[in-house]
């Protein structure tokens, strides 16, 4: 019983001082300043791929619905990378400017394919790609306590929920081939 008089007595003393107490209710702020940096180096790793990947795809592939993602993919994903740009600039992180290695290794065994391979390939790699990120960007939106991350966050979610959609829905047609392309929706 003392106890939960002294936490209350914190929590009316905090918002008596005027400190938000968001974090507190919504559980978030859990991760702090170096996991909100990792979450943006990781989305901007993940972005610049999207967009070479999207390229790639979008050249060398004959298929209408394929195109149609890849251009879905790149362009949103060039407006998402100059966001997070500004958003790491305001607050003074050095974001990547290249792929990863797993990534480099993706773009090169994807430049290989051509054809039925090639489509089925990028298809699964961007149902498992957007998988994650889904992932990666709500377990943000629960960690950071810092309002323009959430607000970056949220807005792209969005998008990578309705790319997550638009590749899942096509790996039937082209069937499981680079991996098992994604698991159900969330």
């Amino acid at each position: 019983m003392r106890t939960l008089v002294t936490a209350l007595l914190g929590v009316a003393a905090a918002a008596a001082a005027g400190c938000s107490l968001a974090p507190l209710l919504t559980g978030a702020g859990r991760g702090g300043p170096e996991a909100d940096q990792r979450f943006l180096e990781r989305a901007a790793h993940e972005g610049l791929a999207e967009v070479q990947l999207g390229e790639l795809a979008v050249g060398k592939t004959s298929d209408p619905r394929v195109r149609s993602l890849a251009r879905a993919v790149r362009d949103d994903f060039k407006q998402t990378n100059a966001e997070l740009r500004e958003l790491a600039a305001a607050k003074g992180i050095t974001l990547p400017a290249g792929l990863d290695g797993q990534e480099q290794r993706d773009y090169r065994a994807l430049d290989r394919l051509c054809c039925s391979d090639f489509n089925r390939y990028y298809v699964n790699m961007m149902a498992e790609y957007h998988v994650k990120d889904v992932r990666r960007f709500r377990g943000e939106l629960r960690r950071t306590a810092d309002p323009e991350i959430r607000r970056f966050a949220a807005a792209n979610l969005r998008v990578l929920k309705d790319h997550r959609e638009q590749a899942q829905t096509l790996v039937p047609y082209f069937g499981l081939g680079r991996t098992y392309g994604g698991d159900v929706a969330q």
